[in-house]
C-alpha cells in the first residue's frame, strides 16, 4: 500500500459527527502538506517505514523500542513528521482524533495509515506505555482460584509482571487476600478528595462497584440482600 497520490480525498463527514471531530492545529496541517509531497516523491517511503516500525516492534516490545523507532523514522523524514504517524497509531482508538486526521489526508494516505493502524497500532500503543510509565508499575496481572487439597484450603494466586519485565508473585488464603485488598483500599481513600475523581474513568470505576457488590453476595449473602438496592457512582 503506498499513499503517493496528491489527490485529496473527499472523506465525507456527517454533520452531526462534526462536533465531534478534534481540531487539528496549523502545524499538524502543515505536517500532513509536507508528507504528502515527501509520499509523492519517493514512492518507496511508506514501504521503509513501514519496515522501521515492524522491524523494531518484531524483535520485542523494551523500554527502547519506543527510542530506536523514532530514531529509525528520523533517518527518512523529520521529527516532527515521525512524531505524528506514530500519534496516529498510539491514538488510533481515539475516534474523534483519527476521523479528524481522515478528513485532512488524501485517500491512498489514509489506506496506508489504515493498514499501519490495523498491524502496529496495538504494539505501538504497548511500546510507548513500557517506555513511558513507571518501570516499577504492573503491567500485566494473571491470577487464578484453586483449591490446595494437601490443606484442604482455597487459594488466591497472583503474578504482577513489571514494565521492566519483573515478576511478582502471591499466593495467599481468601482471608490473606481481604487483608490486601483492605490495604489497597485503605491507601486510595488517602488521595485528596478534590485529585481523587480525575484519577480513574467512571465507567471503569462503577464496573469495580459492581464486582464489590458481588463479592459482597457472596461472602457475606444475607447482610448483602438486606442492605437493598444500590445506586451506581
Amino acid at each position: 500500500m503506498s499513499p503517493n497520490e496528491e489527490t485529496q480525498a473527499s472523506n465525507e463527514t456527517q454533520p452531526d459527527q462534526i462536533d465531534q471531530l478534534e481540531t487539528l492545529s496549523a502545524e499538524q496541517i502543515q505536517i500532513i502538506d509536507g508528507l504528502h509531497t515527501k509520499f509523492s516523491e519517493d514512492e518507496g517511503l511508506p514501504s521503509a517505514i513501514e519496515t522501521v516500525i515492524r522491524e523494531h516492534l518484531r524483535t520485542g516490545i523494551t523500554a527502547e523500542t519506543l527510542d530506536k523507532i523514532l530514531s529509525g523514522l528520523e533517518l527518512y523524514i523529520d521529527t516532527d513528521s515521525v512524531i505524528f504517524l506514530l500519534e496516529n497509531l498510539r491514538r488510533s482508538n481515539e475516534p474523534a482524533y483519527i476521523e479528524s486526521v481522515k478528513a485532512q489526508i488524501s485517500q491512498p494516505f489514509w489506506d496506508w495509515q489504515r493498514y499501519l493502524i490495523a498491524l502496529y497500532a496495538a504494539d505501538f500503543r504497548k511500546a510507548y506505555t513500557v517506555a513511558t510509565e513507571n518501570p516499577n508499575a504492573w503491567d500485566i496481572l494473571n491470577r487464578h482460584t484453586y483449591y490446595d487439597y494437601l490443606t484442604n484450603t482455597w487459594m488466591v494466586a497472583l503474578e504482577l509482571v513489571k514494565y521492566n519485565g519483573e515478576r511478582f508473585n502471591l499466593e495467599e488464603t481468601p482471608r490473606g487476600a481481604f487483608t490486601l485488598i483492605y490495604g489497597i483500599i485503605d491507601m486510595l481513600t488517602r488521595i485528596p478528595p478534590e485529585e481523587a475523581p480525575q484519577l480513574i474513568d467512571k465507567e471503569y470505576l462503577n464496573q469495580i462497584y459492581e464486582q464489590f457488590q458481588q463479592l459482597m453476595l457472596l461472602y457475606a449473602p444475607e447482610p448483602a440482600a438486606e442492605s437493598g438496592d444500590e445506586t451506581a457512582v
